[in-house]
């Protein structure tokens, strides 16, 4: 489904974000594909956690949400989490999907994956924040929030060891694990 993110590529300035600890702004690129703008990060390094995040977006349990978001650390070796955060009515954190990240002074892209499980869940935001307390500046670009959905079920043939030719396949696997 589509990107449930506010200013996905952040060309509108910081709106949809916010920022715990540090300061956020949009700054200019020249990476190819980025637009004309991206996010940059700069911690105080006085505590971990500092980092931003995004407005909150409705969900609730039995969905599964994917975020990815491009990263560069400045100078590289920044050590940041890539999450999903799982949040009640009442905007108490019920779970956090981390991805523990080494940045590289290259843009890459990561990804963190999250199942609802929690009737209690109401919304849930993504953050990339410090894991560690250490003062960094890092850049950001082409967020996405996007709902997992599984296609719906179709009723299968039998399952042949056959091919289109006739010939059959040997369901053996050697020591090398190679069929």
């Amino acid at each position: 489904t589509g990107n449930h993110l506010i200013n996905a590529s952040y060309e509108y300035g910081i709106t949809g974000w916010r920022v715990q600890g540090g300061g956020i702004f949009t700054v200019p690129t020249d990476v190819h594909g980025f637009g004309a703008r991206s996010l940059e990060l700069r911690t105080g390094g006085l505590t971990a956690d500092e980092g931003w995040f995004s407005a909150p977006v409705v969900a609730k349990a039995g969905q599964t949400w994917v975020h990815s978001v491009w990263l560069e650390g400045a100078t590289g070796g920044e050590r940041v989490n890539v999450s999903i955060w799982e949040y009640n009515d009442r905007e108490q954190g019920i779970y956090r999907a981390e991805l523990p990240v080494v940045l590289t002074a290259e843009p890459q892209q990561y990804a963190v994956q999250a199942t609802i499980t929690d009737p209690a869940v109401t919304h849930i935001r993504v953050l990339v924040r410090t894991s560690v307390q250490e003062k960094i500046t890092l850049y950001g670009d082409l967020a996405t929030l996007r709902r997992v959905t599984a296609p719906a079920a179709l009723e299968t043939k039998g399952i042949t060891t056959e091919i289109s030719d006739g010939a059959v396949l040997s369901p053996t696997i050697r020591e090398d694990q190679l069929v």
